[in-house]
């Protein structure tokens, strides 16, 4: 029985394809939900893709003013991808518990949004300037 290699590559090479269109597809759809987040008041800082059979996008956002929910759930109506439906559901209950942490020295320092099998939002807070410079 003869084993053609061919054949392995040119699977592995539909299934490289295919998950390169799956990411592109994604990132397509993400530019539309980036694009509108500014007015919910958060800005991209930065953003990672990993390409591979299941592809991962992290995407940090800064809080530019207080979070606006109501644009949130405006963005929500509009999406028709269930992982970013997923995602923005996800900032509608970050805004929400942003202020459960009433530390008087923490600030939110940004939100981590992870877009894989099971995408994930994470809140970071960080230490306030201003508590640095009082503490000197």
């Amino acid at each position: 029985m003869d084993f053609d290699l061919s054949k392995v590559k040119i699977g592995k090479d539909a299934v490289a394809d295919l998950a390169t269109q799956k990411t592109i597809q994604l990132l397509s759809d993400l530019n539309f939900v980036l694009g509108m987040l500014p007015d919910a008041g958060y800005e991209v800082g930065e953003m990672e893709v990993e390409l591979g059979i299941a592809p991962k996008v992290t995407v940090s956002l800064k809080l530019g003013r207080a979070p606006n929910e109501a644009r949130l759930k405006s963005i929500l109506e509009k999406m028709n991808n269930a992982m970013l439906s997923a995602i923005v559901t996800a900032l509608i209950q970050a805004s929400k518990l942003q202020d459960a942490v009433s530390v008087e020295t923490l600030e939110l320092k940004d939100v981590k949004v992870i877009l894989t099998a099971v995408p994930n939002v994470s809140l970071q807070w960080k230490q306030k300037v201003a508590a640095n410079k009082l503490a000197a």
